[in-house]
């Protein structure tokens, strides 16, 4: 997600502490007329939001109020809060925003499924199985392809909406999936969840812990290949200011740069423009910014004979997103890398997230998210829903994923000159799984 301002990590991390620990579990339950009335309340607030921010006054030609207006209705006959929180989720949904979405309270516990996967061209495969799971000992491995997740089939809008109802609006106990492995061999796996509770005590403490090491686990990496090329893992765009001096200062020192921007969920709009500077030696469109406000163009000013001026490539997949795809995008068009990888994300809006609370004394919160602006590239179109399209498509097969391969790394390397084989490629950035950091 795209954020106008350097995102305050301590901030953001307090803020979903306060969300999960002002909130009771939220089982499947019979709605009584005051937890009725709560739903009301939340859609009402969610509705104001929208109302009040949204960038197009028009919402696209949905009739906002009319939709809001019928959820209502919804609410006032459905059975559980999951249900509920479902058709405010829905009713945001008809904006088709990838930007505009309702985040519910926060429950008393996590749900983790085992295994990574991302869409890699038209299939969803499994990248990493945790150890010790149940994933693992069903038999699911790298390089599966996932057919079908609790018999939805899979393409990309599907699976992204997928994440969001079984990572945010209802998590599940288990999965049920269909797949089939790199030789062709179909299977039917019944995955059960790790389910951790949180202390009630103590638990806003330990999510902070959490938080915390999992920021260190997304801190830039690097691999150097003496002063003729720099692989930099860039995992978003929320670096603290040293990481992101670092970042700077490690380019300078090499002739060429690979940035894997692969998997990078975007950030701040302050440090994609911070990173462009130190790469053009020109003032550089990026775009123009429309909001309600009207349109207003976003230029920066580069750093002349200071910018770095040596070889980029640039990394990209079917989940970089926002100010990773802006950054990719204003590089290809002013011809400063070559970008190579996966078709990306398309999900660019530039967003505010919103955050309120409901009830007397314990009160819980629950946040909106809430699109602000579009970018309109300086060629004139908008990548939204469309993403960015590699200058070369190089993508990993169900193959090279079982074998521990990364052609794309390697192929990365191999245009600034530098030859490594995809088995040594893999090796550079191993994955890491957040541990159990509950002390």
């Amino acid at each position: 997600m795209i954020r106008r301002r350097p995102r305050n990590m301590l901030a953001s991390v307090v803020t979903s502490a306060l969300l999960i620990f002002t909130a009771t579990a939220w089982p499947q339950q019979k709605l009584d007329k005051f937890k009725v009335e709560q739903g009301q309340l939340i859609l009402e607030s969610v509705h104001d939001e929208v109302k009040k921010h949204y960038f197009d006054p028009t919402f696209h030609g949905v009739n906002i109020d009319a939709a809001f207006a019928q959820a209502k209705e919804k609410i006032g006959g459905v059975d559980s809060l999951s249900r509920t929180f479902a058709i405010i989720a829905d009713t945001l949904d008809s904006l088709h925003d990838s930007h505009t979405f309702f985040e519910p309270p926060a429950r008393g516990y996590s749900i983790e499924y085992g295994f990574s996967r991302r869409m890699i061209g038209d299939k969803c495969l499994v990248t990493n199985v945790r150890p010790g799971t149940d994933a693992e000992k069903k038999g699911l491995k790298a390089g599966d392809q996932i057919l079908a997740i609790n018999e939805h089939p899979l393409d990309r809008d599907v699976l992204f909406k997928l994440d969001y109802l079984y990572g945010v609006l209802s998590p599940q106990p288990g999965l049920i999936l269909n797949v089939q492995s790199p030789e062709g061999d179909k299977r039917r796996l019944q995955i059960q969840a790790d389910i951790e509770h949180f202390n009630s005590t103590d638990g806003a403490n330990d999510i902070l812990y959490r938080a915390n090491k999992q920021q260190e686990n997304d801190r830039p990496r690097f691999h150097e290949f003496g002063d003729g090329l720099i692989i930099i893992k860039v995992s978003n765009f929320v670096m603290s200011q040293i990481d992101f001096d670092t970042v700077v200062s490690k380019m300078r020192k090499h002739k060429s740069v690979v940035l894997d921007m692969r998997e990078n969920p975007g950030g701040a709009v302050s440090e994609l423009e911070d990173l462009l500077r130190n790469v053009m030696n020109h003032d550089v469109h990026i775009g123009d910014r429309v909001t309600r406000g009207g349109r207003k163009a976003e230029n920066i000013r580069g750093f002349g004979n200071s910018a770095y001026t040596g070889k980029i490539t640039v990394i990209i997949d079917s989940q970089s997103d926002s100010a990773a795809e802006v950054t990719s995008r204003v590089m290809q068009l002013e011809k400063r890398a070559t970008v190579i990888g996966d078709l990306s994300a398309g999900k660019v809006m530039e967003a505010r997230t919103y955050v309120d609370f409901v009830g007397a004394g314990r009160a819980f919160g629950y946040a909106t998210s809430v699109t602000e602006a579009d970018l309109i590239m300086a060629d004139g179109k908008s990548i939204e829903n469309i993403g960015v399209t590699p200058d070369e498509i190089v993508l990993p097969t169900p193959a090279d994923l079982a074998a521990g391969r990364d052609p794309v790394l390697a192929r990365a390397a191999a245009i600034s000159g530098v030859t490594v084989t995809p088995e040594e490629a893999f090796k550079f950035f191993p994955y890491i799984w957040l541990k159990n950091y509950l002390r």
